[in-house]
Order: structure tokens, then sequence, then C-alpha cells
């Protein structure tokens, strides 16, 4: 099949998003298909290695603040007529956009596609108000899936609340399990004991309680070290909150390159994911436990999707700094408690390898393309929106005379 992955995040953009898409490209390439990337372009990084001729860029991101992160929206003159050009041009077998309740490109491209369209639900939220007052609006895109995943069932949950027509198929997110399992601990972090952070520094990533966390342990452990990779708005606040302790105590890395975070996740004590909520799955729990570390982690909704049954982390309400402390302490002390966690985090990442993600995603696109034309309605009083959906006669008879073929 060609396949077409459209999404406002990806590289040089941080994230699980970006990660994901980078690699189920990789995977489905691997497994004979042509697979085309179109998103944004963030004018820097425009040599990057990440850019080629198998991504495609149209318009400018603008970047703002949403869910308690950094979130991306393509702006530009004629971005539809760019999109329907491309789809023109490639004649993708499959269209597969990520995060198609979003504005701009995924709604632009759910309502110019020419063939199928594959959705996937990647956000989790308690409300969005602009979601709410623009449904009507939306449900004319999402009308034109054909099919539906969702990466959990946080993430089900969130877009049904707005959406509950159609049937949601949950495919999780994929990890390379033995590029991370292949890391090797940093040489310059061995001296000390480690607690490790990998994130984008906003506000639900909550790192914040992690450095009180820290500060507290610290007092009965001096010797433990943090180690906080990402980078962020927020990063050179504490900076500059922890000034007499970074270089020595604590080490602000900034983005690293991927090959190189196996080894910082190897080098870690105690891997420690301290979210506040809002997260639909936890990347990088699975990450983690790939690389053999052992994890201390809130206890929120969408990481227990990871998480419950596997004995692979200790657990703490998001507002406890004493139980996060205290957790933090308990693995790093406890060695053979550690090492237990390990074993059964190696135990529970099988199901997320990408060979295995990338065939179920695979599976999903030859139901969808069996399931054209799409026959899902809009909102009940609102299908007059969907007289402004391009007609899609031209592609029913090429989809239809390929799947005869």
């Amino acid at each position: 099949m060609k396949i077409g992955i459209v999404s406002e995040s990806y590289y040089p953009a941080v994230g699980g998003i970006p990660e994901h898409i980078h690699n189920l490209a990789v995977h489905l390439r691997q497994r004979g298909h042509t697979v085309k990337i179109v998103t944004t372009s963030y004018g820097e990084y425009a040599d990057a290695p990440f850019n080629s001729p198998d991504v495609i860029r149209v318009g400018k991101s603008f970047n703002f603040h949403k869910n308690g992160s950094q979130s991306h929206v393509a702006l530009g003159w004629g971005l539809s007529k760019q999109l329907r050009g491309i789809f023109s041009r490639e004649q993708f077998d499959v269209l597969h956009i990520h995060g198609p309740e979003q504005p701009m490109l995924a709604q632009l491209a759910l309502v110019n596609s020419n063939t199928v369209n594959v959705g996937t639900f990647h956000a989790t939220y308690d409300r969005s108000f602009p979601l709410g007052i623009c449904r009507p609006i939306v449900a004319v895109g999402l009308a034109q899936l054909h099919k539906r995943i969702v990466v959990s069932s946080t993430a089900q949950q969130t877009i049904q609340r707005y959406f509950p027509e159609g049937e949601y198929i949950t495919v999780p997110n994929g990890v390379d399990v033995n590029r991370f399992a292949a890391g090797k601990p940093i040489p310059q972090y061995a001296d000390r004991p480690n607690i490790l952070f990998v994130g984008n520094f906003v506000v639900r990533k909550g790192f914040v309680n992690l450095l009180e966390a820290f500060l507290r342990l610290r007092q009965r452990m001096p010797e433990v070290r943090l180690l906080a990779v990402g980078d962020g708005k927020l990063r050179r606040v504490y900076e500059k909150q922890l000034a007499h302790l970074v270089g020595r105590d604590v080490i602000f890395t900034g983005r690293v390159p991927a090959e190189q975070l196996p080894s910082y996740y190897a080098s870690a004590s105690v891997y420690c994911s301290p979210s506040t909520g809002r997260e639909s799955f936890g990347i990088v729990l699975i990450e983690a436990m790939a690389a053999g570390a052992p994890i201390v982690s809130s206890d929120i909704a969408g990481y227990r999707t990871v998480l419950d049954g596997t004995g692979a982390a200790l657990t703490f309400s998001p507002t406890n700094i004493n139980a996060l402390t205290a957790s933090l302490e308990r693995v790093i002390r406890d060695r053979m408690l550690a090492q237990q966690m390990v074993q059964a985090g190696k135990r529970a990442v099988d199901q997320y390898r990408w060979s295995n993600v990338a065939h179920q995603v695979e599976r999903v696109y030859t139901q969808a393309r069996q399931a054209y034309p799409v026959a899902q309605p809009v909102l009940p009083g609102w299908r007059w929106l969907a007289r402004f959906v391009p007609s899609r006669r031209k592609a029913k008879v090429r989809v239809r005379a390929r799947l005869d073929d």
C-alpha cells in the first residue's frame, strides 16, 4: 500500500506523537509499504536529518499552550489547495490522520481526502471547551473516517465524550524494545545513584513535584543525583531555582539525540514519571521498562493502562510529595526490589514491540479499505454541514477499482 500519514506534530517537535509517527513509518516501510508523512513546517532545521523527500511540509507551525503542554497548529494561505494537490499527486491508498479532531491540518486533510481515511486519537483531557463549541463542524470531518484507532482506554473515553458515534479500535503506542534494551550506562554518571526524568518541561509533567521530592530525599541521601532529559519553556525557570545544584547534583541535559536516550535509561537507579494528569498512555514508561529501569510513577489513568498488573513500578498520588519521596528512596535502597521490578518490566514490554503494533495498524488499514465508502453520519441535526465536503465520487471509483484488482 501507499500510505500517507498526516500530523501537525512531527520532528523537530518533541513528544510522544512525533516519536510514534516516525517509528510507525519506519516499520510500515519494513513491511513493504510506501509511506510519506504530511506535516507542517517549523521554520528552523530546514536541513535537519529528519527531513527527506518522504516528509512533505505545508504551512507554518504556530505553537500555543494547550492541555498542560505545547501544541502545534498549521497556518498558511491555501492549505486546502496544497493538500488537494498533494493527495492528487501522491494517490495514497490510505490516509492516516493523527489527532483527527484537532483543527487545521487534520480536519482539512479529512475533508479534502480522495481515499480511505483512518484516524488515531491520542489525547486525554477532562473537558475541552473549544471542541464542545466546534463539535458539529469537527463531526463533518470525523464523518469521513472509515476506521478509528485509540491508543488507550483513557483516550477512547475522552473522544467518546464528544463523539460517541462509531467503533473505536485500541492499538497501543509502540517502542523499539531492542534499541532501548541495548543501552549502556554512561560512565560519568556511574559514581552515584541517579533519578532520571525524561520529558517536556511543561506543567502537566509534574517536574516541580519531583524537584521538591528530590530536595527532601537529598537530606537523607546526599549522594543522590537528578538527571533531567528534555527541554521546554519551564526549563530555564527550574535551572534558575536550582542554580546552586545545577551541574553537580542536578543535570539538565537538554534534548538528547534519540540514539543516546537508551544510555540515560541504563544509567538510572530509578526512572520517575510524576505527571499530574492528562496523559493518554505513557511511552516513557515502556522505554524505561525496555531499558531495564525500575519505575516510580504517578497513579493516573493513562499510566495505569501501561502499568497495571505488571509489578514494574511503585505508584503514588500525583499530589503526595511524601509518597513520591518515600517511593524513590525505597527503590534506590532496596536493590532486590529494584531488580524484581526490572524483570517484571521486561516481561511486560513484548506487546509494545513495533513489529506487533505496526501489524495491528496494517490490519486496521485493510479493514478500512474493505469498509469503503464511509457510512458514518455526522451529528443528527447538522447533516447540512456535510454539503461543504468536496465530492468523493471519483475517489470511490478509484478505491473500489483497486480493491477489485
